[in-house]
């Protein structure tokens, strides 16, 4: 999601993908269990729920996993174990970007009573889906993802961790976008991605190739409140409603197919 001002006017755009269908995410049907979590709110059955919250958006309780503090010289070690066996090809892992860049630097797989890990994989900070695929699929009823080392961070974990028996396409999972290590993020202004706004970008973005050719825009008036809870009644202010915007390297084609008229439009899900 991402907030723009236009003259004077704010608009909310919710991103809507082409990406094909993924196939089916084996964590979800999993039992999680984990050496270090900060509490019961941030405990490990937050890494298999399929939710992976959006960055800078402070509301993660319930719906990630965070390691108690940043100091693992062990590392922590995430178990998941199925009723029987199940085809391993490929893991996923999302760290934390919901309040801040919190992610781990590497992760070892293992399955069942191994003491050597099948796969060794380096964890970059930032947003979005880290791909560690293993050489050859194989079958087992446990999987051991240990994760040492941290980048700048208190409280390292996971978004969600998603494991499949065939390699998911490239758009069915979506984009990894680097960011900048760092302790705190007010909001998500501060998070600052690697990927620079360049000719070469808007020509993917005009031609769909960044796996979407058209936006969802929720025009309303901007919030002005004297607290968060009171937004539904000082920051009411009839007008707008829902476009779709279609980009294009002349500006772009915007159509409104919901007019609020009288009312308002607070989001788009």
């Amino acid at each position: 999601m991402k907030i723009v001002l236009l003259g004077g006017v704010l608009l909310t755009c919710l991103v809507h993908t082409a990406a094909e269908a993924k196939p089916e995410n084996l964590a979800l049907k999993a039992k999680v269990v984990a050496t270090s979590e900060f509490n019961g709110q941030y405990s490990a059955a937050g890494v298999n729920d399929g939710i992976i919250p959006e960055a800078g958006r402070n509301n993660s309780a319930g719906k990630e996993w965070a390691a108690k503090g940043n100091n693992h010289p062990n590392g922590v070690t995430l178990t998941l174990t199925w009723a029987s066996p199940v085809t391993i090809a490929e893991v996923v892992y999302y760290g934390r970007t919901c309040y801040a860049v919190e992610v781990f630097k590497q992760c070892t797989i293992s399955v069942d009573d191994a003491k050597d890990p099948m796969l060794t994989a380096d964890l970059k900070a930032g947003h979005g889906p880290q791909r560690m695929r293993l050489k050859q699929p194989l079958t087992s009823a446990t999987l051991r993802l240990k994760f040492t080392g941290h980048h700048d961070c208190r409280n390292p974990g996971a978004a969600e961790i998603e494991v499949y028996s065939a390699p998911p396409e490239e758009k069915a999972l979506g984009t990894f976008i680097e960011m900048k290590p760092m302790s705190h993020v007010e909001n998500m202004h501060d998070i600052e991605p690697v990927i620079k706004e360049t000719p070469e970008l808007a020509e993917k973005l005009y031609t769909g190739k960044l796996g979407f050719d058209r936006m969802l825009l929720v025009e309303r008036n901007p919030y002005h409140i004297s607290h968060v809870y009171v937004y539904h009644v000082e920051a009411f202010k009839p007008g707008g409603g829902i476009h779709i915007f279609t980009p294009d390297a002349k500006g772009g084609k915007l159509e409104k197919i919901f007019d609020a008229d009288g009312g308002m439009v607070m989001d788009c899900t």
